[in-house]
């Protein structure tokens, strides 16, 4: 197959939401499967082949993480790879440009679910404030809900480390099939020492 994920976190960040994918794409490949990547672009930072960077800036309150703004450009590099599957990786800019190029070009669609996006925003919106602390307690869980709703009710399936995370997503409303696949260790470089050793 050809697999084209679009993620809004990637190299060189340092995240679970990085290394997941990165063990994803090496099992997918090792398989016989061949993976491209969609995310933004690190002024300085080389990507190996089959990455397409889309321009991004800082995002001040989370200074690793880069807000991308998806080109026209990336539409065209899609189709010539015709991809046999479109996997998103992320709820945000490049997340949503995935979805609409998979409607777009009748490409199916999946997503992971790795964050819990709310305890996320409660973190960027802390504040001594009252009114701010209101946001943050209130209306930020009651929008993320309604957001995970509608946006993941638009894939066919969605992938989750957790039948915790199952199980938000479905108090959040998500009613597509979703899978508890939990994120897998690398057993060479972690593994329990055997009975003889301390």
């Amino acid at each position: 197959m050809r697999i084209v994920f679009f993620t809004d976190t990637y190299k060189p960040q340092i995240n679970g939401v990085v290394r997941s994918i990165e063990d994803t794409r090496e099992v997918l490949t090792r398989n016989g499967h061949e993976v491209f990547i969609v995310c933004p672009r690190v002024k300085g930072y080389r990507f190996g082949k089959n990455v397409f960077c889309c321009r991004s800036f800082e995002f001040k309150p989370y200074p690793e993480y880069r807000a991308a703004i998806p080109s026209r450009r990336l539409i065209k590099w899609v189709k010539e790879i015709k991809p046999d599957i479109i996997h998103v990786h992320t709820p945000a800019t490049i997340g949503v440009t995935g979805l609409a190029i998979s409607r777009m070009l009748s490409i199916p669609a999946i997503a992971t679910y790795h964050t819990l996006i709310d305890e996320y925003f409660k973190i960027y919106f802390t504040s001594k404030t009252n009114r701010i602390k209101l946001v943050r307690d209130l209306l930020v869980p009651k929008l993320v809900k309604r957001y995970t709703k509608i946006f993941y009710n638009k894939f066919l399936a969605i992938i989750v480390p957790s039948s915790a995370i199952k199980k938000i997503l479905k108090d959040a409303g998500v009613k597509r099939a979703i899978f508890v696949i939990p994120s897998g260790v690398d057993t060479k470089k972690f593994s329990p020492p055997s009975k003889k050793e301390d």
